[in-house]
């Protein structure tokens, strides 16, 4: 069985998701975030987040590392925030050697439901379908987290299917 480690980034709210896949059978092994206070230096905010980042990949020992990629809608401060976070997280898997994979929020989408556009709800609402444990979870950055493992083995079954 071979983890993957997805994350939801942020610099306030780092999300995180440790998910398989086994014999087509989807299991949600834990989902978390990782918070850093806005009354922090940014370089102590950054490195408290590569930490954990080198952490979790230490303890769960993923086979690649996804996340999402930067949402260009957003604020220029937020995606100069949610950059650094993404590529702290890229550092720290080509670190450890791991394969790193950022996904746009449309590619996510996609894969989640089966459309690019579809509400932030409607894709809350599949992962219910797909990974029932997270029912009930408040931690929202987290589940995410969760959609970005979704999308990465979907397309890892995908290029699998298109390689055979």
């Amino acid at each position: 069985m071979s983890l993957i480690l997805a994350f939801d980034p942020g610099l306030a709210n780092l999300g995180y998701a440790v998910v398989s896949e086994e014999k087509n059978v989807l299991k949600l092994h834990y989902l978390d975030i990782i918070k850093t206070s806005s009354k922090e230096p940014l370089e102590k905010r950054l490195y408290d987040l590569g930490s954990s980042v080198e952490e979790l990949i230490s303890h769960y020992e993923p086979s690649a590392v996804c996340t999402e990629s930067v949402f260009l809608n957003m604020n220029q401060k937020s995606v100069m925030n949610v950059a650094m976070v993404i590529g702290i997280i890229g550092y720290f898997a080509a670190r450890a050697a791991l394969p790193f994979h950022p996904y746009s929020p449309l590619q996510i989408k996609q894969a989640v439901t089966g459309q690019g556009r579809a509400s932030k709800e409607q894709v809350q609402q599949m992962l219910f379908h797909f990974f029932p444990t997270m029912r009930g979870s408040k931690v929202f950055h987290a589940s995410d987290a969760v959609a970005v493992a979704y999308c990465h083995l979907k397309m890892a079954r995908f290029k699998s299917f298109m390689v055979k």
